[in-house]
């Protein structure tokens, strides 16, 4: 029913924690494509153990990343797919059958994993952003992104990760799109903030709880949006290391009102 394609560079430590996440709360999804890249060897070797520990996962490396994407999306079987970055982790159960619901709707843009009805705070916000009007269908919500502030995550819906999408949609979003990486892909696809009309497929939908959390955990989160919430900066290299030695990162489930928070990690 839906292929996973996660974005990946130098965080093997975290890849891991979202494919362990994955296994837990998505493990009716049965096709992960990992696109990565590393800097240096010592995170070769991370990505060389992420395949050791994680058979049936697809890795490919990311280099040239539109093409290497449009590949990937190409031959995809599967009807839906869910972009996702690799400091993203799944924190409760999600059920296929709610997606399937949701997208059937012709109407309904992208199906987010990250937004529920109590976030408060967006992705890269500090302040408390207004929500939308709410719309009940069932096991999930609706709401009209069209007429919200595109710099709010509930007036976003082309996020390059923690949205489900139709696989020949993102495939023909992509397709004429100008980018060499995930940060420009995003930027690529991203609605414009001027004229927003005409509508077509007003709609996000979640559900009624948080299932995705973008955590905090080193400083290339805190640099990217420019947050300062986050308090865990460890290094890349020193959680690679310590993922290198058998460690795995482990960090406590909770429910948030905000997209992206800082977690507290604990290694086992």
């Amino acid at each position: 029913m839906l292929t996973i394609i996660i974005y990946s560079k130098d965080r093997p430590a975290q890849l891991d924690l979202l494919l362990r996440s994955i296994g837990r709360y998505m493990c009716w999804v049965k096709d992960i494509i990992v696109l990565f890249k590393h800097t240096a060897t010592r995170f070769e070797y991370g990505y060389h153990k992420i395949a050791l520990d994680h058979h049936g996962v697809r890795l490919f490396h990311q280099d040239p990343f539109k093409k290497r994407m449009l590949q990937r999306l190409k031959d995809l079987k599967t009807p839906y797919v869910l972009p996702i970055c690799d400091d993203y982790v799944l924190i409760g159960r999600v059920k296929p059958s709610i997606i399937d619901e949701a997208l059937a709707d012709k109407d309904v843009k992208a199906f987010s994993l990250l937004l529920h009805p109590g976030i408060t705070h967006s992705f890269a916000h500090v302040k408390p952003l207004k929500k939308p009007e709410f719309l009940k269908y069932g096991p999930y919500y609706m709401w009209n992104w069209t007429y919200l502030d595109p710099k709010s995550d509930w007036g976003y819906p082309h996020q390059a990760g923690g949205n489900v999408y139709k696989t020949k949609y993102f495939y023909k979003l992509l397709r004429f799109k100008r980018f060499q990486a995930p940060n420009s892909m995003e930027s690529a696809i991203s609605w414009p903030k001027r004229k927003r009309k005409p509508f077509h497929s007003p709609y996000m939908a979640c559900f009624p709880e948080q299932k995705m959390l973008a955590t905090a955990i080193n400083c290339t989160q805190v640099e990217v949006t420019g947050n300062r919430l986050a308090e865990n900066k460890y290094g890349l290299e020193w959680l690679n290391d310590m993922y290198l030695s058998g460690k795995l990162i482990e960090m406590d489930q909770k429910q948030s009102n905000k997209v992206m928070d800082d977690v507290q990690i604990k290694w086992r």
